[in-house]
């Protein structure tokens, strides 16, 4: 070749296009050299046509000329016909932008994606054409405008299934995750179809099959089709359901670490049982967890199915267990302001043990609990056939807070809590909190701080000061006035507790304790009604000194801490005042409260509460101090255990004015339905169902009789104020004999959750 030119570039540059060819003066030239060179020109994507041709020849060699067209460079998009779609969300979308080079590909892919979002909206029959025509003020530009018709919305009237005769349509159409049939009462259900989604829900349907010991059942063919006004689509599958199997025998090979025997009852299958593909599998899931669990990371189990006759099946295992793994380290990435040793304290595994699954996610459970973090994803590193790096990447959230409560009842009137709380302070997993309260005839304040880790060793301490107010200071409000108020005197406390906590390992290493010694003292002034205050204090002393020590056990197995999808949560306390201790406060207290969360499908979970309390005196004339004894009612804002739709601390036995009083018992049952939204921040929905009630002294206890109510609500963890909350709650009881029912009542929370 003895040169080469170029024709047709208006944009690019001959030396360009020459340059890309690969082409070279005084190049041999065959057919495959001239095919490589027009690719390359084509790679550069500017040119919509390109062919290389001989210019002349001589006695020397050749001269060639490669001639282009060049794609058009983009000007205006329009879009016409689009009523459900607004062009503002088509510019979001679509990848084009003024100036681009404009292909047919850039197009075609534009007009796909505008299919997709109406797609998305049930119009599955939009259609949507192009045309290009010249700028008018630009040359070698093109306006783009997309012609669309959007159709009607298209809506599944029917799946049919035929040859069925174990399951009725009904029972199959319910197994379909993606694939939905329409129905008037499902206003929002979205109609997700496409090919894939439907071949998916057709392998679901054969599955369930599987799992009911069908376990030759398969779908032999599908059609989809549209009525004559295409606003409706009908799905019909064909079934071959086959005969029930039953499994005939096991066999195992390969196994060294567990006899066959072991392994059979891990399985959870005996011969005899009916074809289940769920069990089998779920079976199989609990065998690699057991090796795994002992450090055998590569194993692998092989099954092989062997039908014998016609309804019966034989199953041999290939086990292959492979190496144990050991850990060789373990690295932390992500925290940005929790320090690293904090984290590592809470593994439940080490440098050097020997690989565990459970154990590594027990340990990512333990991090999350902590609640210092939105994410934690743990990985695991291979290093060779005998070791493996654990990674551990945590995503920080927002841990310190300010808080903030308000609430009103015909008692206490407007009542607020304000506050910090750093519950990750500096990054070394110590919480501090200052809290303020204030109402119309109560104030209180206190301060608390508690190290998780003092000398790298669990046993968490802490103390806590504190001081309240309750009354308006000179009683002349009080009993019998027009605010109904309960308490027939003012009165002051201030104390201080000491606390000390421990992790036990026994039953399990779920469980953990607190030990809290207090010392506080009450003064009285403004007593109004010497019978009411002699109730709670027979021989009327003023002041009180009480000394108390307090134990609680609990055993927290929840998965996550603000929106948990299983586990429990169980708690008792204890509490002695008085007595050996010192003070002339005496009783003892009791409290129990179990909580269940059970996950449900579709991101719902069910949470189950109970709570039950007791207490009496030392003796017939202690002095029970009246801020210690049970109330009931509202969110418990200020104190007391929440019972929505019901008035604050109005739920219990009442004195003979028709004020509420605190009771010596307590039984609540509570029942939500929750459903979470957002999982970062934590954001859920809830439909609740809860009863209780407090009593005068466990002779009056009455379990049938307890105050109902039902209602809705929502829950917001933000950064920096925590958990927010509304709910509307329904009291079905009324709270005196004879009164009417309690009816709708609003509460709000902040910064604090039930």
């Amino acid at each position: 070749m003895l040169g080469v030119a170029v024709q047709g570039n208006e944009t690019a540059s001959a030396d360009q296009v020459i340059a890309n060819s690969g082409l070279r003066v005084d190049q041999s030239l065959y057919a495959e050299t001239i095919q490589k060179a027009i690719k390359r020109v084509y790679d550069i994507g500017l040119f919509s046509d390109v062919d290389i041709l001989m210019d002349r020849r001589t006695a020397d060699g050749v001269y060639l000329v490669i001639q282009v067209k060049e794609w058009p460079r983009l000007g205006t998009v329009y879009f016409e016909g689009n009523k459900k779609i607004k062009d503002s969300k088509f510019k979001e979308e679509l990848d084009l932008l003024p100036g681009q080079v404009l292909s047919d590909y850039d197009i075609h892919q534009a007009a796909k994606k505008i299919k997709s979002l109406y797609k998305d909206k049930n119009f599955l029959l939009a259609q949507v054409d192009t045309t290009l025509q010249p700028s008018p003020d630009r040359e070698r530009y093109v306006d783009l405008t997309f012609r669309i018709t959007e159709g009607k919305k298209v809506k599944i009237r029917e799946i049919a299934f035929h040859g069925n005769e174990a399951f009725s349509d009904r029972k199959l159409r319910h197994q379909m995750e993606n694939v939905k049939q329409q129905r008037w009462w499902k206003l929002f259900q979205k109609v997700d179809y496409s090919a894939d989604n439907l071949e998916s829900d057709e392998q679901t349907v054969t599955d369930f099959y599987k799992s009911n010991g069908y376990r030759d059942a398969e779908i032999t063919r599908d059609s989809v089709y549209y009525d004559p006004a295409k606003r409706h689509m009908f799905v019909d599958l064909w079934l071959d359901e086959g005969p029930v199997y039953t499994y005939a025998d096991f066999s195992w090979t390969g196994n060294t670490l567990y006899t066959n025997a072991e392994l059979q009852r891990v399985l959870g299958i005996e011969p005899g049982d009916t074809y289940d593909l769920d069990e089998f599998q779920t079976g199989m899931q609990n065998i690699q967890k057991l090796y795994m669990d002992r450090g055998y990371l590569y194993f692998q189990l092989q099954p092989q199915e062997v039908p014998v006759g016609s309804t019966r099946v034989n199953v041999s295992f290939q086990v292959q267990e492979n190496y144990q793994v050991n850990v060789r380290k373990i690295n932390i990435v992500g925290n940005t302001k929790t320090k690293e040793d904090v984290i590592r304290r809470e593994l439940q595994i080490f440098p050097g043990d020997i690989f565990s699954q459970e154990k590594l996610i027990r340990s990512q459970r333990e991090v999350f609990i902590l609640n210092y973090f939105s994410n934690i994803v743990p990985d695991v590193i291979p290093v060779d056939d005998k070791n493996v790096d654990l990674q551990v990447k945590v995503e920080e959230k927002q841990t310190d807070r300010a808080n903030a409560s308000i609430g009103y009842s015909e008692r206490d009137g407007l009542l607020g809590s304000v506050g910090l709380e750093f519950n990750n302070f500096l990054g070394n997993g110590q919480q501090i909190g200052l809290n303020y309260q204030r109402g119309r005839y109560l104030q209180s304040f206190n301060f608390s701080f508690n190290e998780p880790w003092p000398w790298n060793r669990p046993n968490p301490i802490g103390f806590n000061i504190f001081y309240s107010e309750r009354g308006s200071g000179t009683g002349d409000y009080f009993w019998g006035a027009s605010t109904s108020y309960y308490l027939p005197f003012d009165y002051t406390s201030r104390g201080i507790s000491l606390s000390i906590g421990h992790r036990f390992r026994w039953p399990d290493n779920y469980f953990r304790g607190n030990w809290s010694i207090y010392a506080d003292s009450k003064y009285y002034t403004a007593i109004q009604d010497s019978s009411y205050f002699q109730y709670y204090n027979p021989y009327g002393v003023n002041p009180t000194y009480g000394i108390r020590v307090s134990q609680v056990i609990q055993r927290d197995s929840r998965d996550r801490p603000e929106f948990p999808t299983s586990g429990s949560r169980v708690t008792w306390r204890t509490t002695l005042s008085g007595g050996p201790l010192g003070g002339n406060e005496e009783y003892h207290k009791h409290e129990f409260q179990a909580e269940w969360f059970s996950p449900l499908p579709w991101k719902f979970v069910l949470y189950s509460d109970v709570e039950l309390g007791a207490m009496k005196g030392l003796h017939p004339n202690s002095v029970i101090p009246y801020d210690d004894l049970f109330y009931m009612g509202g969110e418990g804002l200020v104190w007391g255990t929440a019972l929505r739709g019901y008035d604050e601390q109005a739920v219990g036995p009442v004195s003979a004015g028709g004020h509420t009083i605190g009771g010596r018992a307590l039984i609540k049952y509570s029942l939500e339905l929750r459903f979470q939204v957002s999982d970062n921040p934590t954001a859920y929905g809830l439909a609740f169902f809860e009863s209780g009630n407090t009593f005068l002294n466990l002779q009056s206890v009455n379990p049938f009789d307890l105050k109902r109510s039902a209602g809705v609500g929502a829950r917001l963890y933000m950064p920096m104020l925590g958990m927010l909350g509304i709910d509307l709650g329904y009291g079905f009881d009324p709270l005196v004999a004879g009164g009417t029912p309690s009816g709708w009542k609003t509460h709000f929370v902040f910064g604090r959750s039930f």
